[in-house]
């Protein structure tokens, strides 16, 4: 992590705009804007004072590969958004979802690799002028699979995801997750809701046997890139997900491209990128153990079962949705 990116953490963290942030150092919006984008860099007084201020140590700030977690298990995120598109950014995965008005389309490039280097492995765009969802992507095993049109988006497959990209993009989340087994904490300490919101954070990622999909849960949101090639299946997602002591509400989803052969009623597209996380009263009046609820507000998944270390909740179309306090993440942290 640069200097500049350790700034950003800092001041996001602790809600603070880069005028706000630059008020409390003696300095302006500039100079900040400049610090994070690693174009400058703080007087070593701005850093110490920084380090007062928030309650940090001036080697976390200066050092890279310093965390506040002695666990080598991390999840670091940042979520990057402009007016057509959004970027969600870890150690391992980069997803950028974007919306084109002419021809109007919108889509989804996947990204694997280490912290420094990243190439694409899938691209999903839907055309709403065609209606048709294209799609193309590579196995682990270097097999190659498409379906549609996928010539225009096959070039991009191998290409690497460089920080240009988010240039002009604003940072909407960031944070550093521990994910070490022995500190997750259990149903019987924190109660249903606060077990789904730790457990979850993090990403699970699948490219074999047909199947490319990568579950993604950060704070505040839940992305889905999900393709199984052998059925023209397709779900690609972007939802604020809100746990409650029942279970999980879907309170909204901003992106969608749901092209399901067996299901062609699930069907649909759309994105809205100046979506924002609401304050919603979940409503918890509707909840039914064991059901999965249409409520006027949204979706209600309800918990089904349960115990210290699994809690299943009941998916739609009779799917089960399963969130464990032992789940095999794949998002680790490397020195790379």
């Amino acid at each position: 992590m640069t200097l500049g990116e350790r700034i950003i953490e800092l001041r996001v963290k602790n809600h603070l705009s880069q005028e706000q942030f630059g008020e409390l150092l003696g300095t302006t919006r500039q100079s900040v804007s400049k610090w994070e984008r690693d174009m400058t860099l703080p007087e070593i007084g701005k850093i110490v004072r920084m380090a007062e201020l928030f309650s940090v140590t001036t080697d976390y700030i200066l050092r890279e590969n310093i965390d506040t977690f002695a666990s080598s298990d991390i999840f670091r995120c940042r979520v990057l958004r402009g007016a057509g598109e959004e970027i969600v950014l870890t150690e391992k995965f980069a997803l950028c979802y974007y919306e084109n008005v002419t021809p109007h389309r919108i889509g989804c490039r996947l990204y694997t690799g280490s912290r420094t280097y990243k190439i694409c492995i899938a691209a999903v765009e839907y055309c709403f002028d065609t209606d048709r969802t294209n799609a193309c992507g590579v196995y682990e095993n270097n097999e190659t699979w498409s379906f549609g049109d996928q010539t225009a988006l096959s070039t991009c497959l191998g290409l690497p995801f460089t920080e240009k990209q988010t240039t002009g993009l604003r940072v909407t989340e960031m944070f550093v997750s521990s994910h070490d087994r022995a500190e997750m904490p259990k149903v019987s300490e924190v109660g249903i809701a606060s077990a789904i919101r730790s457990w979850r954070m993090g990403a699970v990622f699948i490219n074999s046997s047909g199947m490319c999909s990568l579950h993604l849960c950060t704070a505040q949101t839940e992305y889905i890139f999900q393709i199984r090639p052998g059925y023209a299946d397709v779900y690609i997602g972007a939802s604020w997900n809100l746990p409650f002591e029942l279970g999980l509400f879907a309170g909204e989803q901003y992106f969608r491209i749901r092209d399901c052969m067996e299901r062609k009623d699930y069907c649909s597209f759309h994105a809205d990128f100046s979506s924002r996380p609401k304050e919603i009263k979940i409503p918890v009046e509707y909840a039914v153990l064991g059901q999965c609820i249409t409520t006027p507000q949204g979706l209600m998944w309800c918990v089904k079962r349960y115990d210290d270390d699994e809690i299943v909740l009941e998916g739609c179309s009779g799917d089960e949705y399963r969130y464990g306090r032992n789940t095999d993440f794949s998002e680790k942290y490397t020195s790379a």
